[in-house]
């Protein structure tokens, strides 16, 4: 199997595994042990970045991996900020609109 084959398969993998909102890693390539890091929720998404860097500190995964899946996660925490401001930016906007009902458009 070529390495583009293999990164397709994994990457099949990752996305079947997203229908539970978790993914599983390899701690480190001659280790078998399967990590998984649940990611369906702010509070998932950081317990699992403190799981990479326990892992880190205590030699189970390099460096190089812990460093690629906490800009990962860098990443994911933004979507999830980004979901919660738009939820606040809806409350608002619905809030106005009740306020200009109640006003007559005087708001």
């Amino acid at each position: 199997m070529s390495d583009t084959e293999a990164s397709v398969n994994a990457l099949r993998d990752d996305l079947d595994a997203e229908d539970t909102g978790s993914i599983e890693i390899f701690a480190s390539e001659e280790d078998s042990k399967r990590v998984k890091l649940c990611l369906n929720s702010p509070a998932n998404t950081r317990k699992s970045i403190a799981r990479v860097l326990r892992m880190v500190m205590r030699d189970e995964l390099n460096q190089q991996k812990a460093r690629t899946l906490c800009l990962i996660f860098g990443r994911l925490n933004d979507a999830w900020r980004l979901e919660k401001d738009m939820a606040i930016e809806t409350r608002i906007e619905e809030i106005e609109r009740i306020l200009t009902k109640m006003t007559g458009g005087k708001v």
